[in-house]
């Protein structure tokens, strides 16, 4: 049976950075119907689930707002959090918001894409400075050591400035890559069960997950 998952690599430069320990993959097959009914039983129970866990998700926010603070970006886990407590999740497709839902109940930063559309080798890299990549609305511009996501084509995803247009998940969308990004200080059973979380859900969906967790230390 052929793997869900593309070849993975770590880029030279990662292992000497000051950064996160790990990085992790999942990779599933779409199946709306069966996403769409998990993700209604697990809406109706969000707010419950927040409330009773706010501390413990508000602390694993705070690693990444740290990261992301001390890196000159800011992060968009706090303010998703405290609208999801007050309003709930927004009214996006299903992939999306099984993404959205992931992050709020865990506090873990991550990423969903299109499996189909990622060429060959995905690879954890430092960007150089002033490399580009096509954002939703604009180019986006990469600093120096900033964590990316490259394939063998162009950069996909930047932890701290979000995915690129290439590989965003759309309606004719057939298999989803989720990423699990992890911040310094952050313990690892916690990422641990970010990804598990990540895991589960699609499990419940009948997509047939399979995932990779990465070391960026040697």
């Amino acid at each position: 049976m052929n793997s869900l998952l593309p070849p993975l690599a770590v880029g030279e430069r990662v292992v000497a950075a000051d950064g996160p320990d790990h990085f992790a993959i999942v990779a599933s097959h779409l199946q709306p119907h069966a996403l769409g009914t998990v993700l209604a039983a697990r809406r109706a129970k969000l707010h419950g689930v927040l409330t009773k866990q706010t501390e413990l998700i508000g602390e694993t926010i705070g690693r990444f707002e740290e990261y992301f603070r001390r890196s000159g970006h800011r992060s968009p886990l706090k303010g998703q959090f405290k609208s999801t407590l007050t309003r709930g999740l927004p009214k996006v497709p299903p992939a999306i918001e099984a993404l959205l839902m992931c992050e709020m109940t865990t506090g873990v930063l991550m990423g969903v894409q299109d499996l189909d559309t990622v060429v060959g080798t995905l690879m954890y890299d430092l960007a150089e400075e002033g490399e580009t990549f096509e954002g939703f609305r604009e180019t986006t511009i990469c600093g120096r050591g900033e964590p990316i996501l490259r394939d063998d084509e162009t950069i996909v995803a930047s932890l701290f400035q979000g995915p690129d247009k290439k590989t965003s998940v759309t309606s004719r969308t057939k298999k989803l890559l989720f990423y699990i990004f992890d911040a310094p200080g952050l313990e690892e059973s916690v990422f641990d069960a970010a990804v598990r979380h990540v895991e589960d859900l699609l499990v419940e969906a009948h997509g047939g997950p399979e995932r990779r967790i990465l070391s960026l230390r040697t």
